[in-house]
């Protein structure tokens, strides 16, 4: 059978990889920025588009590939149009089968507000408000067709109402084609927990829960699973009539019910249903020791067999960004020259030891799953993954991870979905300096190990490269105080990874959607120079000081690679 993987990334790879494994035929979309990558390597067909095309959400276009390549199964994945019901449309209209919900379960829950209806049906509580008034803030407020954090605004009291609608609405029209938005009571002291369930014709298997309370700006980053006990017995409660509801609805496969769990007064309300698979559902494979991507596809192709699941404990997922935590974690795709971990953890990813994080998608690099018999021993797998976790190039994430699995509120529990916000730059560490590097390394040599004359150039903050004996070897500075270094087989050190020192250079590769100034301008600190767009995140260019705008670089548009020189001030 032919099928079409309708997504990109370490997901594309997993449901390729089940393919494999069900003797099924893959066919996927690349982008041509994306080419050198383990999807290409090992899918069956890839139909190779622009790095200016988004096909994962063109319906006229996945109609045309349908029909060209004889395509019997679709795989949506996460993000993108998994959750469309015009997708699933498409697909009994083309006689495809759609691994997912039916069209009709997907019409039920597609938007946030069609789910308060299943969330009364399951009588589960609700934050929903339908007129807002003065006491009911502060308020969220969320674009109906929203998800993976887009869409959303915290709006801190009623005279900022009218102005956050009219944002809010404007933004959810030019992201997901539809300016409907919902109220709800903001609870930020509250933790975020989730119920993984997955339902066949006959039964709907509840596969525990997950805690995803560490995010930043709306977007998780660290999950576990399962929650804490007091929040799982509460929603343990709440299975037969999830099951029932379900049921009535038709619903076939995997799916995710998100609640807000109040602490104190011990509480759950409903925020949401997700009718597909979500990127931490590996939190609930590794705890349970399943694929629940292959189970999709079983279940999609009439082949599903449930076997016995059992806990083996906690685990976490830990998601790796190519993000620059010391530029307020704004995107950075590139180029990862060097990129290895160790293979005693899973790190679910779908680029090879090197190759480019694309500028236009989600900036994910790949995750770091780990498990434990308890809560402690799967965080001390965690911290020791991070540690051996290698990512030489661009800037990632990753100290900042490793700083929050150390910290005492979250060992403790303590968390909730304010917090990270509120400690971020606490866990950025400060950069160190050359003579630390330096000292580490002669004290090496005195003691009569094998370094001998070397010359040190730092690549990125924490990572340098080192000079000696006519060979390279790279140095990494983490963030507990150790030093790593090693030898790479081959060389890939180039003096483009130096970082250039210019006022008014593109921090990110991505695309410049705004330029508000133009030559001969006369512009103040702080005034607004440009606007650059990647990974779903916007940066904002400012004047650092009053000058001359002399010559602008680039046109609205035009694509920029990090470093480049956007403007000239005098």
């Amino acid at each position: 059978m032919n099928v079409l993987v309708l997504n990109r990334g370490e997901i594309a790879f997993r449901a390729i990889k089940v393919c494999q494994n069900l003797e099924l035929t893959s066919y996927c979309f690349v982008n041509e920025n994306e080419l050198e990558t383990k999807i290409t390597q090992q899918a069956d067909h890839f139909i190779s588009v622009s790095e200016q095309d988004n096909p994962y959400v063109n319906l006229d276009f996945i109609n045309h590939v349908l029909k060209k390549y004889e395509i019997e199964v679709l795989y949506p994945g996460y993000g993108f149009l998994s959750e469309d019901p015009r997708l699933a449309k498409l697909c009994e209209e083309n006689g495809v089968i759609f691994v997912g919900p039916s069209t009709l379960s997907l019409e039920k829950l597609a938007s946030k507000k069609e789910s308060q209806i299943f969330a009364k049906k399951c009588s589960l509580g609700v934050l929903e408000v339908q007129r807002p008034q003065a006491k009911d803030f502060p308020l969220m407020l969320k674009a109906s067709f929203g998800g993976g954090g887009r869409g959303n605004k915290v709006v801190e009291d009623i005279s900022k109402l009218i102005n956050a609608e009219s944002e809010l609405k404007k933004k959810s029209q030019q992201l997901f084609d539809n300016s409907e938005i919902i109220y709800e009571r903001y609870l930020p002291f509250a933790k975020h927990v989730e119920l993984q369930f997955f339902a066949t014709q006959d039964d709907v298997i509840f596969l525990g829960t997950r805690d995803c309370s560490l995010q930043l700006n709306y977007q998780k980053v660290l999950e576990e699973g399962p929650a804490q006990e007091n929040a799982n017995k509460k929603m343990g409660e709440l299975y037969p009539k999830i099951k029932t509801t379900l049921m009535n609805y038709g619903y076939l496969g995997a799916g995710t019910i998100e609640f807000l769990w109040d602490e104190e007064k011990e509480e759950l309300y409903f925020l949401e249903v997700n009718t597909r698979i979500q990127v931490e559902h590996t939190v609930t494979e590794m705890l349970y020791d399943i694929n629940l991507v292959q189970w999709q596809f079983e279940l999609a192709l009439n082949q599903f067999q449930l076997k016995d699941v059992k806990s083996r404990g906690h685990s976490f997922s830990a998601r790796i960004y190519a993000v620059n935590p010391f530029m307020d974690f704004s995107p950075c795709p590139g180029e990862i020259c060097y990129m290895k971990n160790n293979d005693d953890y899973r790190f679910d990813t779908f680029l090879n030891e090197n190759g480019i994080v694309a500028h236009q998608y989600d900036p994910l690099i790949g995750k770091l799953v780990v498990v434990g018999k308890t809560r402690q021993d799967a965080l001390d797998n965690l911290c020791r993954g991070l540690k051996e976790l290698t990512i030489f190039g661009i800037h990632t994430n990753k100290g900042f991870l490793l700083e929050l699995a150390k910290h005492d509120v979250f060992i403790a529990q303590e968390h909730n979905v304010s917090w990270l916000e509120g400690q971020k730059y606490e866990l950025i560490k400060p950069i160190i300096d050359d003579e630390e590097i330096k000292s580490y390394l002669w004290g090496k040599k005195e003691r009569g190990e094998d370094f001998f004359d070397m010359s040190l150039v730092e690549i990125h903050r924490h990572q340098y490269k080192v000079l000696a004996r006519s060979q390279n070897f790279y140095v990494e500075k983490i963030v507990d105080g150790a030093i790593l270094n090693f030898c790479v087989a081959r060389q890939f050190w180039r003096e483009s990874f130096l970082e250039k020192n210019n006022d008014y250079t593109s921090p990110i590769t991505g695309k410049v959607i705004k330029i508000l100034v133009a030559e001969g301008e006369q512009v103040e600190q702080g005034d607004l120079l440009f606007v650059l767009e990647a990974m779903k995140t916007t940066v904002e260019i400012k004047a650092k000081k009053s000058a001359k705008v002399l010559s602008v670089l680039f046109q609205e548009n035009d694509l920029v690679k990090t470093g480049a020189e956007l403007l000239i001030l005098n």
